[in-house]
C-alpha cells in the first residue's frame, strides 16, 4: 500500500495508503479516451511535468492500463483494451528559436534555418528545447556563418550514438571572411618590370541574404616610389573547377585609384586557389600595369631548370654576347620581354644549311636563336608568367635537329652547338668535342646519322649569315672544308668550285 499511484496522485482511495516523506511527483498522465478502433491505433500521450521537480531523476513508474474507469473502479462489461510496443519517448528537438527578439517558426522535420539576414552574435540567441532532460552543444563556424546545434534526448548515450536520441540543427548567419595570403608581387609598367618583392593580397567573402559576395584587395599598392593606394575589386566571379582549384574573375570593373588623382580605371583579375594558395594578375590596362602575385622562382644558365608548372615571377639569371645566342625557357615570352633585338626559329634543312625564320613572341620549351645588339652581363631579366613542365621540344626537319637543353654542365661531345667568330657574329654550327658542354637554358643541334660534316652553315631568314666577314681572296691558310664537313682542300682555296665553305673558323665565299 505505499507508493501507490492514487496515493501519489492524491486521489482518495477507502483502503488508504501512503506515500515515502521524501518521495516527490515529477510528471504523470491522466488520460481518457471513449475511442473505439477495428485494427491498431498508434497514440502519443504526453507527461504533464511539476514545474518544481520536472528536473529531478525518477526512481520509479507506476504505469497503469484500464479499460473502464480506473480509479472510480466504474468497470463496463464488454470493453475491452489491448495495448503493445508501449515506449518512452525522450524528445530531442528544439522547441522555440529566437533571435535579436524575432521567432523563427519551426516545421517538424527540418533542421536547416536561413538567418544568413543577420551576423551571428551568441547574446542575441536564445531557445528553449521541448524534450524535459534535454540538453544541447553549439558550435559556431567563422569561416562558414553556420551556427550548429545539437540537442540529445534524456536518454542520448555518446557510446552509442543512436540518432533518434539526438537531433543537429544547422543555422546558417551572414558573414564577413577575410583571408590574407603571402606571395611576392612584381609589377609590370608598359614592359618595365620590377623584382619581385614579398607582400600580401586579401580576399574577402561575404555572406548576406542568402547570396554569397567576393572581393580582392591589394593594399597600399605602389610602384617606382608612386603609391597607388589600396585596390579593391569586389563583385568577383567564383568558379570550381574540377581539379579543386578556385578561381576569381573580374574584367574591367572599375577601380577608384586614390593615388591616381582618385580616378577610376578598369581593372581585370584573374586569381585562383590551390592548396590554400593564391596568385592572382591584376591588370590596370589603361595605365600599362600588371601585377603578378605568384611564387618566385630563379632559373639560370648555371644551374639545372627544375621548376613547377604555374604561374611564378621568375628571375632569369644568363649573360648573353653581343651577337646571336641559342635560348630555350619553360614559359612563352616575347623578343621584347627578353630585350633582344632578334628571335629566329628553325624552319628548314638540308645539306647546304640550317634554315631560320624571324618571330617575336617564344613558345616555351621551344628552342631559338635570339640575337643581341649589346651584350647583357650580370642583368637579371623579370618575368610573370605562366611557367610549363620544363620539357624540351625537339624540332625535327629532314632529320636536323634542334632541342633545348636545361641541364648545367650538359656534354656536348658528338653534337653540334652555334660558334662565334672574329666578329661577335654566331655564323655556323660546328660539332662539340670529348670536353666542349653546353649550359642550361641554351640549344643545340644533331645532324642525320648519314652526315659526318663537322661543320654546317646557318641561314637566318632566308640569308646567309655574316656575308660582309667572308674571305674571298683565297689567302687564308688551314685546312678547307665544304659545309658537309668534308675536308675538299689542306690550305689553298685554288681551283675549288663556287661555293662556301669553312676555313679557320670562318666562312669563305668563292666566286
Amino acid at each position: 500500500m505505499t507508493n501507490r499511484d492514487v496515493n501519489i496522485l492524491g486521489k482518495t482511495y477507502s483502503q488508504g495508503g501512503t506515500v515515502t516523506n521524501n518521495s516527490k511527483l515529477i510528471a504523470s498522465i491522466e488520460e481518457y479516451t471513449t475511442e473505439t478502433a477495428d485494427d491498431w491505433m498508434e497514440k502519443t500521450i504526453e507527461f504533464t511535468y511539476n514545474e518544481d521537480n520536472k528536473n529531478e531523476t525518477p526512481e520509479m513508474f507506476n504505469v497503469i492500463f484500464a479499460a473502464s474507469d480506473y480509479f472510480n473502479s466504474d468497470v463496463t462489461s464488454g470493453v475491452s483494451l489491448s495495448i503493445d510496443d508501449v515506449t518512452l519517448i525522450y524528445y530531442n528537438t528544439l522547441s522555440t528559436l529566437t533571435y535579436d527578439g524575432t521567432a523563427i517558426e519551426l516545421e517538424d522535420g527540418k533542421t536547416s534555418y536561413d538567418l544568413s539576414a543577420y551576423e551571428y552574435d551568441a547574446s542575441l540567441l536564445s531557445y528553449t528545447l521541448k524534450g524535459v532532460g534535454a540538453y544541447a552543444t553549439s558550435s559556431y563556424d567563422e569561416t562558414t556563418g553556420v551556427l550548429t546545434l545539437t540537442v540529445m534526448g534524456n536518454d542520448y548515450k555518446a557510446s552509442v550514438n543512436d540518432p533518434d536520441t539526438y537531433t543537429v540543427y544547422t543555422i546558417q548567419f551572414g558573414y564577413t571572411v577575410e583571408k590574407t595570403y603571402s606571395n611576392t608581387l612584381m609589377v609590370d609598367v608598359s614592359g618595365q618590370r620590377t623584382a619581385p618583392s614579398e607582400d600580401n593580397i586579401t580576399l574577402i567573402s561575404v555572406y548576406e541574404n542568402s547570396e554569397n559576395s567576393y572581393s580582392l584587395q591589394l593594399k597600399n599598392f605602389s610602384f617606382n616610389g608612386w603609391l597607388i593606394g589600396d585596390i579593391l575589386v569586389t563583385d568577383l566571379t567564383r568558379t570550381e573547377n574540377e581539379d579543386g582549384s578556385i578561381n576569381y574573375a573580374a574584367t574591367d570593373q572599375l577601380v577608384k585609384l586614390d593615388g591616381m588623382g582618385g580616378i577610376s580605371l578598369p581593372v581585370t583579375v584573374d586569381a585562383n586557389v590551390v592548396d590554400d594558395e593564391l596568385t592572382a594578375t591584376i591588370t590596370i590596362s589603361d595605365a600599362g600595369v600588371v601585377v603578378t602575385f605568384a611564387p618566385s622562382i630563379t632559373i639560370s644558365s648555371d644551374a639545372d631548370v627544375n621548376v613547377e608548372a604555374g604561374l611564378k615571377n621568375v628571375t632569369f639569371n644568363r649573360d648573353f654576347n653581343a651577337g646571336w645566342s641559342t635560348l630555350c625557357l619553360p614559359f612563352d615570352y616575347s623578343v621584347t620581354d627578353l630585350g633582344a633585338t632578334y628571335a629566329q626559329e628553325f624552319s628548314d634543312a638540308d645539306e647546304n644549311g640550317l634554315d631560320f625564320s624571324q618571330v617575336s613572341t617564344m613558345e616555351a620549351n621551344k628552342p631559338y636563336l635570339v640575337y643581341f645588339s649589346d651584350a647583357v652581363t650580370s642583368t637579371p631579366i623579370y618575368f610573370g608568367v605562366e611557367v610549363k613542365e620544363p620539357s624540351p621540344i625537339v624540332v625535327d626537319k629532314n632529320g636536323y635537329t634542334f632541342q633545348g637543353n636545361y641541364k648545367y654542365n650538359f656534354s656536348m661531345a658528338g653534337l653540334y652547338g652555334v660558334v662565334n667568330t672574329d666578329s661577335d657574329q654566331y655564323q655556323y654550327i660546328r660539332r662539340g668535342g670529348t670536353n666542349s658542354t653546353l649550359n642550361a637554358t641554351g640549344a643545340y643541334f644533331t645532324l642525320p646519322s648519314t652526315s659526318s660534316a663537322q661543320s654546317m652553315v646557318l641561314n637566318l631568314s632566308g640569308e646567309i649569315t655574316s656575308i660582309d666577314s667572308v674571305v674571298t681572296d683565297g689567302s687564308a691558310n688551314g685546312p678547307v672544308y665544304n659545309l658537309q664537313g668534308i675536308r675538299v682542300s689542306n690550305s689553298s682555296l685554288d681551283n675549288l668550285p663556287k661555293g662556301i665553305y669553312m676555313q679557320n673558323g670562318k666562312k669563305i665565299y668563292v666566286k
